[in-house]
């Protein structure tokens, strides 16, 4: 699980804080051809059918595919090479372990969490929440 949180800084040219992007790939993969050389990378060869992956960085590198800018302030999760943003997402998170583990804040009581964000219970039910 990686947590991205796009703050502070400013890059030129960028219409949000520090510039992340992010693109995900998975099956079926297809080559990608790099912005900075002329390399085309073929990413059957380095992955499994059911392989997800996302990249992040500064600024994206291909030219063929869909990088997306994060806004400023924006965090979002990344679990299993899937982003996730919506708090139904990120309970599912939390209910299989890969969320925030804390041994020095107590655990939220999730069901008042989903009332607060018009979440119904009972589709986590069998969950132990």
């Amino acid at each position: 699980t990686l947590w991205v949180y796009s703050w502070p800084g400013k890059r030129p040219g960028s219409k949000v804080w520090n510039g992340l992007h992010y693109t995900t790939r998975e099956a079926p993969f297809t080559t990608s051809h790099l912005s900075d050389v002329d390399c085309t990378v073929d990413f059957k060869l380095h992955t499994d059918r059911d392989d997800c992956v996302s990249v992040i960085a500064t600024k994206p590198l291909t030219d063929d595919e869909e990088w997306i800018e994060m806004k400023r302030g924006e965090l979002i999760v990344f679990d299993q090479g899937r982003p996730n943003f919506s708090p139904k997402s990120l309970f599912e998170l939390e209910l299989l372990g890969h969320g925030l583990n804390s041994t020095v804040l107590e655990r939220p009581a999730l069901e008042e969490d989903m009332r607060l964000f018009n979440l119904d219970p009972s589709v986590f039910r069998g969950a132990c929440i």
